[in-house]
């Protein structure tokens, strides 16, 4: 058996584990498992190899294997090995979703939004709750709006929202007593300026794209509006503007939208 058909011999020997790549059974909680199924690998594969070995062998395959899934280039150079893998496809696909959202909470732009929305409901977080249903339909309106570039759910913005408020609580306690409070003096030696009152260019600057203004509404006869509606007209003319937008601006222009009218 050569180099190739050691490596093939592996893949098929781990499909049939998947507590091996699937991430459903941590290895920490399931140390004996994850050691008695890599023992069975290796004597699946046999030609001598160890666990130690497949175990490496593997990790090599399944990073090149995402790679390939994620950018098209193909590092392993053997025959229908991609097909072979096909079987990770979901669990990788799975993967990538969850580290997108994790990163899109992580994002401050997206943090303001939701403060905003939510702040426009004062029965989230004030002393006087409303409904069960009515707060579910506030949830679900926001993560309606927030998913633009990544899909949330209520229970996602539910759960950021405690999470933020969570951490608010805490800077309100701590901030007084906070060591930066006592370094103010470094500000006139630092190498990057400080702005007074300093407003993110993200947060300050329209995320409306500039078009002519001798842009026209067009195309749009079949919804039957009266072309003497200036308002129908207006909401006619930033149809184009929208279809320009990335996922972040055409949130921005929701949760200004939704701020106007009130979420009503």
């Amino acid at each position: 058996m050569d180099k190739d058909e050691l490596t093939l011999a592996v893949v098929d020997a781990i499909e049939k584990y998947p507590l091996l790549y699937s991430g459903v059974a941590h290895f920490n909680a399931h140390r004996a498992e994850h050691m008695q199924a890599w023992n069975e690998v290796a004597a699946a594969v046999g030609q001598g190899v160890n666990a130690t070995h497949c175990k490496q062998r593997w990790n090599i395959i399944r990073r090149n294997h995402t790679k390939f899934l994620r950018t098209g280039r193909n590092t392993i150079k053997i025959p229908g090995i991609h097909e072979r893998l096909s079987f990770l496809n979901s669990w990788i696909k799975s993967n990538q979703d969850k580290e997108a959202k994790r990163s899109q909470l992580r994002s401050l732009a997206f943090n303001i939004d939701l403060v905003k929305l939510v702040e426009q409901q004062p029965w989230l977080y004030n002393d006087q709750p409303r409904s069960k249903a009515e707060n579910e339909e506030a949830w679900e309106k926001i993560a309606s709006i927030m998913s633009d570039e990544v899909s949330v759910t209520s229970e996602d913005m539910r759960t950021q929202w405690l999470s933020l408020r969570r951490i608010y609580v805490q800077f309100m306690q701590d901030c007084p007593q906070r060591i930066e409070s006592y370094m103010h003096f470094l500000i006139p030696h630092l190498k990057f300026p400080i702005k007074p009152n300093f407003v993110p260019k993200s947060v300050e600057r329209s995320d409306l794209p500039t078009e002519s203004e001798t842009a026209r509404v067009e195309g749009y006869d079949h919804l039957g509006y009266d072309p003497g509606d200036q308002d129908a007209a207006f909401l006619l003319s930033i149809l184009p503007h929208l279809k320009a937008m990335t996922g972040h601006q055409r949130r921005q222009f929701k949760v200004r939208a939704v701020t106007l009218s009130d979420f009503s």
